[in-house]
């Protein structure tokens, strides 16, 4: 609008068409991916000692008890992870990107139970953003003061056992897509604040020892638990023209036994384990082999191995399925089943608190038994 209070010409063909600038009243499709969470242990134990295995719920109430105290945050600055006092790396953490767990809420619906997460992130790049006023076309940057960054949010939503269900370590988890929080970044997250709870906590299990006139007193092994966030690629990739060639599965400071056939004497090292596995091995039907590749790889990460995933193209040429940090969205774009949940008003960058439209469409996913059944759950 110019001084005199009159639309300038450019946008007159706007107003004549009607255009209504407002989002009230209108609907949106918000893009999420279908993922399993896993609970799993690990430890620098031999191999044939298994730690105890938590609940997701249990896990889930200690990141809880971790946000009331304003200490579930993990910056991405490794030098800024490092120390045991959590007031001390939270006060140390200021001025660099950051991902926290800023509200969880657990509910029940039609009598089972889910859990809903609420991340944020912080991007202390973005100091400003870019608007345009859509009747006089006009441009510019809104820039916050001094302290304050581009931010991110993003919903997690999981499935938990209810009454008599049984509990076997694998949930329904439904994830929002959005640019700034990944599910590698979500992932870290996990991994550094339950390693946390494990050492505050001194998370130790029984070790039994054999002596020379029979067993001696158990020692013990320090673990520590994880959330993993797992999807079902062989749905995902289904129609690109790309077939999945080897699994290799690494784990780093593994500790093996190693054993002469001829003594008694017995030696326990500590190496870098890697497993590659042939996708020819498996069974030659192609539906047969996604679930065999599948329960492949349950199995080696719940052991604590990370996977890399190997494509094949049709023409012959051979692609990794790990890409660089940069792309994560890409990646979990290419190797995440997708689904559409639709709520009431514009999709917004960052929200302050749970939002219960969103948060409810993500239950009816979770509900939705033949979602999941096409995942193999």
């Amino acid at each position: 609008m110019d001084e005199t209070g009159h639309l300038p010409q450019a946008v007159e063909p706007l107003q004549e068409a009607g255009v209504d600038t407002s989002n009230e009243g209108e609907h949106h499709s918000r893009l999420v991916f279908l993922n399993h969470m896993i609970s799993s242990s690990r430890s620098r134990a031999a191999q044939e000692h298994k730690p105890p295995l938590h609940s997701a719920d249990e896990l889930l109430r200690f990141l809880e008890r971790r946000v009331q105290q304003g200490f579930a945050i993990e910056f991405f600055d490794a030098e800024r992870n490092d120390s045991n006092d959590d007031a001390e790396r939270v006060k140390d953490g200021v001025g660099s990107d950051f991902i926290r767990l800023k509200k969880i809420t657990f509910t029940e619906v039609n009598s089972r139970r889910y859990a809903t997460l609420l991340f944020d992130a912080v991007d202390q790049a973005i100091r400003s953003m870019p608007v345009l006023h859509v009747v006089s076309m006009k441009g510019r940057d809104i820039a916050g003061d001094e302290h304050e960054r581009g931010s991110f949010s993003a919903h997690v939503v999981v499935r938990l056992p209810s009454g008599d269900d049984r509990d076997d370590g694998t949930y329904r988890c439904v994830v929002e897509s959005v640019a700034g929080i990944s599910r590698r970044t979500i992932g870290t997250f996990f991994r550094r604040q339950l390693r946390r709870v494990a050492k505050l906590n001194g998370f130790e299990f029984p070790i039994p020892r054999e002596g020379k006139r029979g067993p001696k007193k158990p020692g013990s092994a320090k673990y520590h638990p994880d959330l993993t966030l797992v999807a079902d690629v062989s749905r995902a990739m289904a129609g690109i023209d790309r077939e999945v060639s080897q699994m290799v599965f690494t784990k780093r400071s593994e500790r093996q036994t190693i054993a002469d056939q001829t003594e008694v004497i017995q030696d326990e090292v500590v190496a870098d384990v890697e497993l590659r596995i042939s996708a020819k091995q498996g069974p030659s039907d192609p539906n047969e082999r996604k679930g065999w590749l599948l329960t492949l790889r349950r199995i080696y990460e719940e052991r604590g191995f990370k996977t890399r995933l190997f494509f094949k193209h049709r023409s012959g040429k051979s692609t990794s399925g790990s890409l660089h940090d940069g792309m994560d969205a890409a990646t979990d774009m290419l190797l995440c089943p997708k689904e559409e949940i639709v709520t009431e008003g514009a999709p917004r960058k960052w929200v302050d608190e749970i939002q219960t439209d969103v948060r409810d469409a993500m239950i009816a996913l979770l509900d939705r038994d033949e979602l999941w059944n096409r995942n193999a759950a």
